[in-house]
Order: C-alpha cells, then structure tokens, then sequence
C-alpha cells in the first residue's frame, strides 16, 4: 500500500481517493474505515506521536487527559497528544467504552480494575496499569448508574 499526501490550499474540504486493481479485502477494509471516520463513529483516534500523526485504535487507548490546556491520550507507556477537547471527545466517543470521570478526564471502561472510596471519601478508579484516577463528584452518580445500573 502507498499513501500520499498532498497540501491544497484551495481545498473547500479532504478529498480521499483510493486507488486500486480490485475492491480485495485490504481496499473494502480501507473504505470501511473511511466510511466509519465519515459518519463520526470511527474506532480510531487520531494522535500526534513523535514520527507525525497517527491513527490509534480506540481499545489502545486506557484513559484521556488534559493537561496545561492540551489533551493526551494514554496508549501503552506513551501520552500521546490529541487535537479535540476533552469535550468534544466526551460527546464523540463510544458511550460503552468510554467515561468521563473529572473535568481533565476520560477513562476507557475496559482498562478499570476497580473503585475505591478512599478514607478522605473521594472515589477513584484504578486502572490495569495501577495507575490512580480521582472520580470528581459530579460524575459519581453517572458511574454508579453504569455499574448498578437506574
């Protein structure tokens, strides 16, 4: 496979041309892809990383956070930087995977281990990784309704 890219700066928007001898399985799957990121429910992020940007699959992807007013997705060891808000990931993202627990982040639901109510009384998430996410209050009840359902 060969992608190129080419700047226009005329463009009123991308153009996507895919070019191939047969519609096999690697250009169906190609078209998929497109198709799904064209109707906003793509399974892939888009993600700036060191050799440029890439996209990551959503299950790659543990939690999302912001910091020092950009956004970063966790993937593996790796912070990665995204280019949307963390609202307007919030709103795009799989509501089945994925949940928002404070202002600055975004958990995906698969990595979770468990919840624990600390001594203080603060909720947090501990996620495969150990890593330690605090749960503000204003998305405990949503989480609770997750879990335990209405």
């Amino acid at each position: 496979m060969h992608i190129t890219y080419e700047y226009d700066p005329g463009a009123v928007e991308p153009v996507v041309i895919v070019r191939s001898s047969a519609m096999d399985d690697t250009t169906h799957h190609i078209m998929s892809l497109l198709e799904r990121d064209d109707r906003g429910s793509s399974d892939l992020l888009e993600v700036d990383t060191a050799s440029g940007t890439s996209l990551v699959p959503l299950r790659n992807v543990a939690f999302l956070h912001a910091q020092a007013g950009k956004v970063y997705a966790r993937c593996g060891k790796s912070d990665w930087r995204v280019r949307q808000t963390l609202k307007d990931l919030a709103e795009s993202l799989p509501e089945k995977v994925f949940q928002r627990v404070s202002k600055s982040q975004i958990l995906n639901f698969s990595y979770v281990v468990r919840f624990d109510l600390t001594r203080q009384g603060t909720f947090q998430a501990i996620l495969r990784d150990g890593s330690i996410h605090k749960v503000t209050d204003s998305y405990i009840r949503a989480i609770k309704t997750r879990i335990i359902g209405s």
